[in-house]
């Protein structure tokens, strides 16, 4: 798979994936967008050691694993959306900046996610209904 860029306005995606999903390239979405990608994986996904970017929703009904360069190799993974397993899933996130002389070290997460509520909105007939409470001092 080549990498995914979704730059334009109100795309809407969304993957029945059945079976494992590798990873090789990064997925990037224009986050000044109404755009967006949802994947729904029965299975496992899989992210190679030379993807640093993840946006969109990924729902595994299995392993979500991130693998590794090696020592010293890795760079940081960062999604902008969610992450989230399911049913028995569990997360193996393998990546280590320990050392790594490509910067950051110890003082850098190996693998992040910046929580993005548009999703809850674009997709939340798919996702979850979204309410919105607004809390008011009596």
């Amino acid at each position: 798979m080549s990498p995914v860029h979704i730059t334009g306005n109100d795309e809407r995606y969304v993957f029945l994936i059945e079976g494992d999903f590798i990873v090789e390239n990064d997925i990037v979405i224009d986050r000044t967008t109404n755009s967006g990608m949802v994947f729904l994986i029965n299975g496992n996904l899989y992210v190679k050691p030379g993807v640093t970017t993840l946006d969109g929703v990924y729902i595994v009904n299995g392993v979500f694993h991130t693998e590794t360069g090696g020592i010293q190799r890795d760079e940081t993974l960062t999604g902008h959306g969610m992450w989230a397993v399911v049913g028995t899933g569990k997360f193996e996130l393998m990546r280590d900046r320990k050392n790594n002389p490509l910067g950051g070290g110890n003082d850098q997460p190996s693998e992040k996610v910046d929580y993005a509520p548009k999703y809850l909105v674009l997709f939340g007939d798919l996702i979850g209904e979204t309410q919105i409470n607004i809390w008011k001092e009596r």
